[in-house]
């Protein structure tokens, strides 16, 4: 199963909220003696989302699973760049347009795209004429691609 680590262990918030989402819950300070398994994102990613904000997050977790697709989020491009060589170049890869005070989801793009990722998109609640991207990078809503209203 999944897991994760974190130092609000005994917080019955954090507890609560994980067996909601299924997650298992480690004490941080036991992290480092847990074996980690890499998962191999490549086959099973139908896209990637990273964006800081987790309500955006949690709304493209479930838009995916309705829509029987499995999505891969991260909350900083840091975690998405330790991981990327896992990540099939074809994977459409989405990026918040802000990503906390001082990262560009812009800038983010360019060195996801000088990776050899070939479908990246921008999402921002701006409208797209806001923006004079290069030819390779899309500029979408922060409504995810698999959203139905029903």
């Amino acid at each position: 199963g999944k897991h994760f680590g974190t130092s609000r262990f005994y917080e019955p918030k954090v507890l609560e909220r994980a067996r909601k989402l299924q997650l298992g819950v480690l004490p941080k300070s036991s992290v480092s003696t847990v074996p980690l398994v890499a998962g191999t994102l490549s086959s099973a990613s139908d896209g990637v989302l990273i964006d800081d904000d987790e309500i955006t997050r949690e709304i493209w977790i479930e838009a995916a699973t309705r829509a029987g697709k499995k999505l891969t989020t991260f909350s900083t491009p840091r975690e998405f760049f330790a991981v990327h060589k896992t990540i099939m170049p074809e994977t459409p890869i989405y990026v918040d347009v802000r990503l906390g005070p001082k990262i560009r989801g812009e800038d983010v793009a360019e060195e996801i795209h000088h990776l050899g990722f070939q479908r990246i998109s921008l999402t921002t609640a701006f409208p797209a004429s806001m923006f004079s991207p290069p030819p390779w990078l899309e500029i979408g809503s922060k409504e995810p691609p698999w959203f139905k209203s029903n």
